[in-house]
């Protein structure tokens, strides 16, 4: 057998075996999009959606934990000045205790007294930090 046809056969096993053939030059397809709670449809950073994520900052609130909802990432805190207040609670959210260490949102229970430094986009208002107390 001449060298290049063996060195032919090797390449196409190499080929086959890892996929470098033409079917690896075909793109995946993109998963299908679920809708956000908060956001919807939009994707960050989408074309002609400049701006639109855009949070300003809302001050700080005290209050009490009234209701929180694990599985949308809302929460509802009574305060004295401004009533009752949802604040969604981002993954990005920095929650901190009295007691070191890592804190999520599984830490915070109804009833609990908490400081929340918000942002707002809309009509909707994010917590950036959570203090427990």
């Amino acid at each position: 057998m001449p060298r290049s046809r063996s060195f032919a056969l090797v390449y196409a096993s190499f080929a086959w075996v890892f996929g470098i053939g033409s079917a690896a030059a075909q793109p995946m397809p993109h998963p299908p999009r679920v809708p956000h709670p908060i956001y919807g449809e939009r994707i960050y950073g989408e074309r002609g959606e400049a701006g639109a994520f855009h949070h300003r900052n809302a001050g700080a609130i005290d209050g009490q934990v009234v209701s929180i909802d694990y599985r949308t990432g809302t929460m509802t805190v009574h305060t004295q000045h401004r009533g009752l207040m949802d604040v969604v609670v981002l993954p990005s959210t920095s929650i901190q205790a009295s007691e070191n260490g890592f804190h999520t949102i599984a830490d915070i229970v109804r009833g609990e007294r908490v400081h929340v430094f918000l942002s707002q986009r809309g009509d909707h208002f994010f917590a950036e930090i959570i203090n427990l107390k």
